[in-house]
C-alpha cells in the first residue's frame, strides 16, 4: 500500500479547511485523469483530448495537471476476455484514482476513461473522494469503414462455417485498429456515455458527436466551462448524485435495452453515493419502463442522427417516466435543460414493455435475468436439453466446432463473482452462437452477466451462483423448460434429485488462479 507523506496530509487538511469555509485558493487546480493505451494507431486520441481540455480550462483561469493511467491492454500486455481480470482492473482503477485525488487534493477532476472498466473504476474513485467531477469519453467512432467489433466477432463464426477466410478478418482488424473513439456500434462503453448524461456527470449532448469531429471539440470546450463552474461553486459529486438521479439513469438504461453491466455499475454508484438502491429495488423502479430502441440493431451514427441522449431523455420526460426536477452539472434542472429539445419519432414507439425480465424456478431459486429484446417471438416458450460447461472459452469452442445441437440450453457455470472473483459475460459463446446464426435455436444459461452486444438469448445473473445454487448440480442431458411470459425456468429434477447430486458433488468448484485468490484476500482485509 502507498502511504501518504506527512506534508501531503498537512496540505490535504488545509485545502479541505479552505473548501469548508467557502474559500477557493488562488492556486485552485483541476486534475485531468486520462486512461489511454497503445493498442492502435489512434491510441493517443484520449491524451490529445486531455491536452485540448487542459488548454480550455487554463483559459478560464484554473490550473491543471494531466495524469495518465494505463488501459487494460497495457496493464496486462495482452487482450483478455477473462472477466475476473477486468473486474480486478476496475477495482484497481478505483483505488488508484481515489489515492491520486486524495494525495493531490484537486479542487475538481475530469475523467477521460478508455473502456468501460477504466471509466467506471475511475468514477467510483472520484465519488469516494467527493470533489467536483465530470466524465469525458472519446465519443463514438466515425462509421467510415463499416467494420466494428460486432463485425469482427461475427467473422469468427463465418470462418468456422467456411464463408470467410482469415485474410478477411485480418483486414477488418487493421481497419478497426485505425478507428478512433469508443466504437461505431451501440456497445457498453457508448451506452455508458449515454448513462453519464442521464446522471448529469457529462455535458448534455456529449453522446451526439463523433470522435475527432469539430462537434467533439465543442463538447470538450463545454466540459471545461462546466468544470470551472463546478469548482467555483464547490459542487461536489455527491451533491449531484441522489436516489432520484440514479433512478433516472436506471430508467434510461432500461429504455435502451437494459444492460446488466450498466445495471451493476449504477448499483455500485448508488452504494458509494449513499443512495438506498439494491437489485430488487432497481427492478421495481423500472418495472413498466418501455424499450424505446433496439440498440443491437442501432449504430451510433443512427443514434446521433436523432439527437442522441437528449432525444431519449425528452421522450422519457414526456411520458413522465423520469424526474425532471433533478439538478444537473450546470445548476439547471433536467427539465430546464431539455426545454428546447424535441424528441425524434424514432424513439417514440415502445418496442417492448420491459427491458429485462426475471425468471425463477428450481434452476434459479432467487432469480435470473434475460433481455426481452433478444427473445424471438417463436421462443416465448423453450424446452431444451442441457449441455454443461465450466467456462466460456470451452463452451464457445464447442459452438464453433459444430458440437452443439439445435434445442440446447448451454449451461456455463463458475462465471459469477463468488465462483470466479469477477463476473464473466460469456461473450465468447454468445458471439459464437450469433455468428453461426443459431440465436433462435440455442439458449445460454449462466451465473455470469449478459453480453450486451449480441442478440443471443442469455439467461444470466443466476442466483444463487454455482458455488451454492442448484445450477451447480445441472448435468448434460437434463431437460430445462423456460417460459419467458410467466417468468419461469425449471428442470425435470425433483428436490430429492438435487439433494442426491449435492452429496455427490460435495464442495468442489472451479479452482481460482493464485493471483485472484491473493486479490480476494486483500479485499477481505
Amino acid at each position: 500500500m502507498i502511504k501518504l507523506k506527512a506534508k501531503s496530509i498537512e496540505n490535504i487538511a488545509e485545502r479541505a479547511k479552505e473548501r469548508t469555509l467557502g474559500h477557493l485558493s488562488e492556486d485552485a487546480k483541476v486534475g485531468i485523469i486520462v486512461c489511454c493505451d497503445n493498442f492502435s494507431a489512434a491510441a493517443n486520441y484520449s491524451l490529445k483530448m486531455a491536452e485540448f481540455l487542459e488548454a480550455e480550462i487554463n483559459k478560464l483561469g484554473l490550473n491543471t495537471e494531466i495524469i495518465t493511467l494505463p488501459a487494460l491492454n497495457d496493464r496486462y500486455k495482452t487482450y483478455t476476455t477473462e472477466s475476473y481480470l477486468i473486474d480486478i482492473y476496475k477495482d484497481q482503477m478505483q483505488n488508484l484514482t481515489e489515492l491520486i485525488l486524495t494525495e493531490k487534493s484537486y479542487d475538481g477532476v475530469v475523467i477521460i476513461g478508455k473502456g468501460i472498466s477504466a471509466a467506471a473504476g475511475m468514477l467510483m474513485g472520484a465519488i469516494c473522494a467527493n470533489i467536483p467531477t465530470l466524465v469525458l469519453t472519446e465519443g463514438a467512432s466515425p462509421d467510415t469503414t463499416g467494420h466494428n467489433l460486432k463485425t469482427l466477432t461475427d467473422m469468427v463464426g463465418q470462418i468456422a462455417a467456411g464463408t470467410k477466410s482469415t485474410f478477411d478478418i485480418q483486414n477488418a482488424e487493421n481497419e478497426q485498429a485505425e478507428l478512433i473513439g469508443d466504437g461505431a456500434n451501440f456497445n457498453t462503453m457508448n451506452l455508458f456515455s449515454v448513462i453519464l448524461e442521464g446522471l448529469g456527470l457529462s455535458i448534455l449532448g456529449a453522446s451526439a458527436s463523433f470522435a475527432g469531429s469539430t462537434a467533439r471539440l465543442a463538447v470538450v470546450s463545454n466540459t471545461a466551462k462546466a468544470m470551472a463552474d463546478l469548482v467555483n461553486d464547490r459542487t461536489n459529486i455527491k451533491k449531484l448524485l441522489n436516489k432520484k438521479v440514479i433512478q433516472n439513469a436506471l430508467i434510461v438504461n432500461y429504455a435502451l435495452g437494459g444492460s446488466t453491466n450498466i445495471l451493476k455499475i449504477l448499483l455500485d454508484i448508488a452504494k458509494f453515493a449513499d443512495a438506498d438502491i439494491n437489485l430488487d429495488k432497481a427492478l421495481a423502479m423500472v418495472k413498466n419502463v418501455p424499450v424505446l430502441m433496439d440498440t443491437y440493431k442501432t449504430s451510433m451514427a443512427q443514434f446521433i442522427k436523432i439527437n442522441g441522449t437528449a432525444s431519449v431523455l425528452k421522450q422519457l420526460l414526456n411520458k413522465a417516466l423520469i424526474d425532471g426536477s433533478v439538478k444537473m452539472y450546470n445548476g439547471l434542472t433536467l427539465a430546464e435543460n431539455l426545454k428546447n429539445i424535441k424528441a425524434k419519432d424514432e424513439c417514440n414507439i415502445p418496442l417492448r414493455k420491459e427491458a429485462l425480465i426475471a425468471l425463477k424456478g428450481n434452476v434459479a431459486e432467487y432469480l435470473s435475468l434475460v433481455k426481452t429484446i433478444n427473445i424471438p417471438a417463436a421462443m416465448q416458450k423453450f424446452e431444451g436439453t442441457a449441455l454443461v460447461y465450466n467456462d466460456d472459452s470451452t463452451a464457445s469452442g464447442a459452438v464453433l466446432s459444430k458440437g452443439v445441437k439445435d434445442g440446447t440450453v448451454m449451461v456455463i457455470k463458475n462465471c459469477g463473482t463468488i465462483s470466479g472473483g469477477g463476473q464473466n459475460s460469456v461473450s465468447e459463446t454468445a458471439s459464437a452462437i450469433s455468428s453461426m446464426n443459431k440465436t433462435d435455436k440455442i439458449v445460454i444459461l449462466t451465473d455470469g452477466t449478459i453480453c450486451d452486444n449480441t442478440n443471443t438469448v442469455i439467461i444470466g445473473e443466476v442466483r444463487p451462483e454455482s458455488e451454492s445454487g442448484n445450477i451447480k448440480y445441472l448435468q448434460d442431458g437434463d431437460k430445462i423448460e423456460i417460459d419467458f411470459v410467466k417468468g419461469r425456468i425449471n428442470t425435470d429434477l425433483s428436490a430429492k434429485d438435487f439433494k442426491l447430486r449435492e452429496k455427490k458433488y460435495g464442495n468442489d468448484h472451479k479452482a481460482q488462479p493464485n493471483f485472484v485468490k491473493n486479490y480476494l484476500k486483500t479485499k477481505s482485509m
